[in-house]
């Protein structure tokens, strides 16, 4: 079992447009951590000043390592796709959690140009990102967590997603995934191909596929402080129709029972996956 080094850091007021939530991990002895990576509905921007990170997609089909691509990267929107990363050395890193249309205004980056892969933000970020990260000087996860903050808050936004967009997305989340798409374009002004399309492109998913990633990691986050309630009960408060849907929904998605999972589950899994629906704006 992984030990548990990644913890949840405040994320600036000027930043919450673009990013949603901040994770960190600061370790003072070397690790080994290989780790399954499950969607969370969301595209990350990561910086590893310590430590070596890889991710692995398709059995190499798509590859990133720290080591040899650089030391910022972008990991995109994930599915159902085989993605495996590995953390090892005296780890010092950091993830900020795009919003769902956080990537593609900070950096003008469509979240389907990165679905299912981690790349080298390149020239998308001014020379002056790195420099100050370069130049970076830190004692622990908050400060490591400033000192990105503070590049992040230089950087001139790139693109304005739609109104109608923003709306969709903010009403999906709030219902964690349990509503219709349908029923949410009736009043934007555009065509249901046409939103269907622009939001695929953009979040790098389609709605259907990120309303479901919520609706399964809303119910995996209940599922961990469960306490007496049935699954039958749990099942139907985030809107599957009987315990066997949701049974059937998590052994397709998160390949296992949903008791079976919460009691397998990494600690970092846990972090990213079981708390994916958990702001930590006013974390501490």
């Amino acid at each position: 079992m992984n030990p548990d080094v990644f913890s949840p850091v405040p994320i600036p007021e000027e930043l919450r447009r673009f990013f949603r939530r901040a994770m960190a991990a600061y370790c003072d002895e070397p690790v080994d951590m290989p780790a399954q990576v499950r969607g969370t509905g969301y595209c990350y921007l990561g910086w590893t000043p310590s430590g070596r990170w890889q991710g692995i997609v398709n059995s190499d089909e798509h590859s990133f390592d720290t080591n040899e691509d650089g030391r910022v990267h972008l990991s995109g929107q994930v599915f159902d796709g085989a993605v495996n990363v590995r953390f090892s050395g005296v780890l010092r890193q950091i993830f900020l959690e795009f919003t769902a249309l956080g990537q593609y205004e900070f950096l003008g980056l469509a979240g389907r140009e990165t679905y299912e892969r981690a790349v080298a933000p390149g020239p998308l970020l001014p020379a002056a990102f790195n420099e100050h990260l370069n130049a970076a000087e830190f004692s622990d996860a908050e400060t490591m967590a400033n000192a990105l903050f503070s590049a992040a808050a230089n950087v001139t936004p790139a693109k304005t997603a739609p109104d109608y967009l923003h709306d969709i997305v903010n009403k999906i989340e709030a219902a964690h995934g349990d509503v219709r798409f349908s029923s949410l374009i009736a009043t934007v002004g555009v065509s249901e191909r046409k939103a269907r399309d622009d939001f695929s492109r953009i979040v790098g998913l389609a709605p259907k596929q990120f309303a479901k990633i919520l609706q399964v990691n809303h119910a995996f986050e209940a599922l961990i402080s469960l306490g007496e309630k049935r699954l039958a009960e749990l099942a139907l408060e985030c809107g599957f129709s009987d315990q066997a849907h949701m049974t059937r929904t998590f052994g397709e998605f998160l390949g296992s029972s949903p008791v079976r999972f919460a009691e397998d589950i990494e600690p970092t899994l846990k972090q990213f996956v079981g708390y994916s629906r958990q702001l930590n704006r006013d974390a501490s």
